[in-house]
């Protein structure tokens, strides 16, 4: 699949989806909760409007997330999530944002973190 329909899809699947504000929690819909999560991050923080970034939007973005990973799984599960993405281009610019927004105790999008230590 092209890169291109896969954030169109994905960027889709948020802003349709009614459950949207659904916490992160490791369950057998975890995969649709990184999907939507995943979606939200590279619409906010890699889609531009005008050539300009939206940074106060990815920034929240990923505040969100972060907030809404309440337990040490929930947060596993996020660093898992993204770190299914951030290797590829154009999403490895992805990788140091929630540090870059200044969010404490951020989930790491990176591909070094070992995620299963990851606690609250």
């Amino acid at each position: 699949m092209n890169k291109s329909i896969l954030v169109v899809c994905i960027s889709l699947v948020v802003f349709l989806s009614p459950t949207l504000g659904a916490k992160m929690m490791s369950n057998q819909n975890g995969d649709r909760h990184c999907g939507m999560a995943q979606g939200k991050v590279i619409s906010s923080c890699l889609h531009r409007d005008n050539g300009q970034s939206r940074q106060g939007d990815c920034c929240q973005a990923l505040y969100e997330l972060n907030l809404q990973a309440e337990t040490p799984n929930a947060r596993q599960d996020l660093c898992r999530c993204f770190q299914e993405i951030v290797w590829l281009s154009p999403y490895n610019k992805l990788i140091g944002l929630p540090e870059h927004c200044g969010i404490s105790k951020a989930v790491p999008f990176d591909t070094k973190t070992d995620c299963g230590r990851i606690k609250l």
